[in-house]
């Protein structure tokens, strides 16, 4: 009897201080979380920890992989709709320089065919762009990490004097002369690509930072320009998003 006695009393306090251990381990992640929770998590998917509840770790790590992937095809969808572009544009110039009719007929088949594949890789990004919206609202809701503020967005394509935007142009902001984009406040009629510093020529290839969402303004820090093998030039703009409200 004696011997149940001791070993009730032995189990009661093994559970209390193992109720004891795990309630300081539990105190002491929540301490990390509050004061580095990048790191925390960071190691915990290291880790193989990609599903939980501390941190939103069930989710997080999911979405941000998911929001990875979709930067990767928005990545490459852009790069195919500025190859539409230039080839659109040079089979228009061609059409002009050529006399056959025969020719002529053919290259507008070749051209319209373009401009069909070209809106339907339009469409394809504007659902991308949906996508990654949607997957950096949830990031961030449950993440301390900051939105990138800074990056490189095309505007459209000007003229070979750079005074004036070539027809169509700008694609992504609101009117506004060539001449006054320097130091300049854009508004944005579309949802557009924020990308990374890149070399000149090569922004287009630049790595995905976010996607800017429609009528958010951007204050213009920087202008660069990639010249177009029709003619003209590819305008790009180093911005600045401003804080949302």
């Amino acid at each position: 009897m004696a011997d149940t006695s001791h070993l009730s009393s032995f189990s009661g306090i093994l559970r209390d201080l193992i109720s004891a251990l795990r309630d300081a381990l539990l105190f002491g992640v929540f301490v990390l979380l509050l004061f580095s929770p990048e790191t925390v998590k960071a190691r915990l998917i290291e880790a193989g920890f990609t599903k939980g509840t501390i941190g939103g770790m069930e989710w997080e790590a999911q979405v941000k992989e998911a929001s990875d992937n979709t930067k990767s095809a928005g990545q490459t969808l852009s790069q195919a709709k500025l190859g539409y572009d230039e080839l659109i544009s040079r089979l228009a110039q061609l059409e002009n320089k050529v006399t056959n009719p025969v020719i002529q007929r053919e290259l507008d088949s070749i051209g319209d065919a373009a401009q069909s594949s070209r809106a339907e890789l339009a469409s394809a990004d504007q659902a991308i762009k949906r996508s990654l919206v949607a997957q950096q609202q949830l990031v961030s809701q449950g993440s301390s990490t900051v939105a990138e503020t800074t990056g490189w967005v095309f505007l459209g394509k000007v003229t070979e004097d750079k005074h004036s935007w070539e027809q169509g142009s700008p694609k992504t902001i609101h009117s506004i002369e060539p001449e006054a984009l320097v130091g300049a406040t854009l508004t944005l009629k579309d949802d557009v690509y924020l990308r990374d510093d890149s070399a000149t020529n090569v922004r287009a290839m630049a790595p995905l930072l976010a996607v800017v969402k429609m009528e958010e303004k951007l204050d213009v820090i920087d202008l660069d320009y990639s010249h177009a093998k029709a003619g003209g030039w590819f305008v790009w703009a180093k911005v600045k998003r401003q804080p949302t409200s």
